[in-house]
């Protein structure tokens, strides 16, 4: 995200027109448009790598609690087989 287009933004609020925010930044509309598009483009591309670290490590978590329930469920089945050897 440049600097530009942040005061684009801004610009484009104040005045609600792209049409004035292009003439107080002396640039034409369509160079204010594929300004945007790109900063758009960029902020898609930053959630979707966010949206798939989270779901790393959801996923990594999981992973996580079916060993912890593997490996409780094999010591649970141990103790009961020790237990029946005992009795």
């Amino acid at each position: 995200m440049q600097m530009e287009q942040v005061m684009y933004l801004k610009d484009i609020e104040k005045t609600n027109s792209i049409t004035q925010t292009a003439e107080r930044f002396y640039i034409t509309q369509q160079a204010l448009s594929y300004s945007l598009k790109k900063l758009e483009k960029e902020a898609i591309k930053k959630e979707y790598q966010a949206y798939k670290n989270k779901t790393n490590m959801v996923g990594k978590v999981f992973y996580g609690i079916g060993w912890c329930v593997i490996i409780f469920g094999t010591l649970i089945e141990f103790a009961l087989t020790q237990t029946n050897y005992i009795a």
